[in-house]
């Protein structure tokens, strides 16, 4: 007879352990920000899961990209680690990472402002 080849099948659920390690390290970092407000330890905790999404080939979440500061890896949580506010001029929501605000002892993060606007008001009229 002929072997069997073990690949990954819709039945396999490859990579499984992986997705529960992302998905604990998420909440775990999420948790730590709104209860202890420690950015040092939140920051770890997102760092160790971008590693394991690297070396284990798995995908981010859109969701989950989005939580997280792009520079410094601090989970965003209004009013705790971000501000929130809505500019006027370009009608935007605006949410600003207050890691720039903070002094760094490491090099590897510039005091540049991290801020990501979302569009609010994105069904204007085609009149004006």
């Amino acid at each position: 007879m002929a072997k069997v080849k073990k690949g990954k099948g819709k039945g396999n659920g490859g990579g499984r352990e992986h997705f529960q390690r992302v998905n604990y390290l998420a909440q775990l970092s999420r948790h730590v920000a709104q209860a202890t407000g420690d950015v040092s330890l939140t920051q770890l905790y997102n760092r160790n899961l971008v590693q394991v999404s690297h070396k284990t080939k798995t995908r981010l979440s859109p969701s989950l990209k989005r939580s997280m500061c792009k520079q410094c890896k601090i989970a965003q949580i209004p009013t705790i680690t971000t501000k929130v506010s809505v500019e006027k001029h370009t009608g935007c929501l605006a949410i600003e990472c207050q890691c720039h605000q903070r002094p760094h002892k490491s090099k590897r993060v510039n005091n540049k402002r991290s801020v990501k606007r979302f569009p609010i008001n994105a069904c204007r009229s085609l009149d004006h």
